[in-house]
């Protein structure tokens, strides 16, 4: 329990009461009745009347009562020159602390109810910027040094904002949401009761026929003096490798639809014509087969379909072709309107 230490009434010369003060050693108690009252003191507000369980509080001129309902007992007081001060308490100790146009205080505020759990607002020492919490015209501004951090009593994380980095949310201590220089990161699933959209579309490319190629043995479908009608996004300069080189480079790393749909003539019958999705390194260099899918013609009349589909996982930069072939020294003609389509899903 704190020191408790007796108060005395302090007298003028003329025998006017004048203030408290404290006794001290060696004082004595004058057995006349005093008919003095608190509020006539001069340095005790007139208007002070305590009730049960009051303190006093002094405001830099004047004695006042307060309240002192919730607060714990105290072991140390903090001594301050300050003037205008009131006591408040920081953990079982008292801290006198400062009053001006805003409350200022070294040591922290708590606000404590009559079981004794606290609430806590301080300031850690040394910090270099004036953290701010202010509320304007309904909207509340939480301003931090650096990042703010939302966490249970437990220590579980709720959300996490980064100083010029990333946002991150919890589920039951496990990060599910996380915002970067590209976009979001989602960890999980992710549903939605309405529809999703994107701003920039996934990577696909469509190019089909408008004329016939030529009878080859082995060809890469698009190669050489063919006529190919585009519709891409995503994947740059495709015309022109198709053109040119017969692949396509996969734009972004991701799972990838690829279908192909030839119509092809052969020059004897019968003849097993082949469509093969490949991973080259360019004509002539190193294949490996990701689909296969062929058609036994047995006229060189009419043209017949086939089709070749595959869906995988690409990095970036993946050269990807539809191989064309017969079989032994039997070649092979697309037809034109003959079409491929690539698109990223995934």
């Amino acid at each position: 329990m704190a020191d408790v230490k007796p108060l005395k009434i302090e007298y003028d010369g003329d025998g006017t009461p004048s203030g408290i003060g404290e006794f001290q050693s060696g004082d004595t108690i004058d057995t006349t009745i005093v008919n003095a009252s608190l509020s006539s003191l001069s340095d005790v507000s007139s208007t002070l009347s305590p009730a049960d369980g009051d303190v006093l509080v002094y405001n830099g001129s004047l004695w006042t009562a307060a309240s002192s309902d919730g607060l714990p007992i105290a072991g140390v007081i903090a001594d301050s020159s300050s003037l205008d001060y009131v006591y408040v308490d920081d953990g079982g100790v008292f801290k006198k602390i400062t009053l001006s146009s805003l409350l200022k205080t070294t040591y922290g505020f708590s606000s404590i109810d009559a079981d004794l759990n606290q609430f806590i607002f301080r300031r850690e020492d040394g910090a270099s910027y004036e953290n701010l919490i202010r509320a304007t015209d309904g909207t509340i501004t939480l301003q931090a040094e650096d990042d703010v951090h939302l966490k249970s009593n437990t220590g579980e994380d709720f959300a996490r904002f980064n100083e010029n980095a990333a946002v991150w949310l919890y589920y039951n201590d496990s990060k599910k949401f996380e915002t970067h220089d590209e976009g979001v990161l989602i960890r999980g699933n992710l549903s939605a009761t309405g529809s999703l959209s994107a701003t920039t579309p996934s990577p696909y490319l469509w190019f089909r026929s408008a004329a016939d190629g030529t009878a080859e043995i082995n060809q890469y479908f698009g190669s050489g003096t063919g006529t190919l009608t585009v519709n891409q996004s995503g994947f740059s300069d495709a015309s022109s490798d198709v053109f040119t080189n017969g692949y396509v480079e996969i734009p972004d790393a991701g799972v990838y639809l690829i279908d192909a749909k030839i119509s092809m003539n052969v020059t004897a019958s019968p003849t097993t014509a082949s469509i093969l999705i490949i991973t080259t390194t360019g004509w002539g260099g190193t294949e490996t087969t990701l689909a296969l899918g062929t058609q036994v013609i047995r006229t060189n009349i009419d043209p017949h379909q086939a089709v070749c589909d595959y869906i995988g996982t690409f990095t970036a930069g993946t050269k990807v072709a539809i191989k064309i072939s017969g079989d032994g020294s039997n070649t092979v003609k697309p037809e034109r309107f003959a079409s491929v389509r690539f698109q990223k899903i995934g």
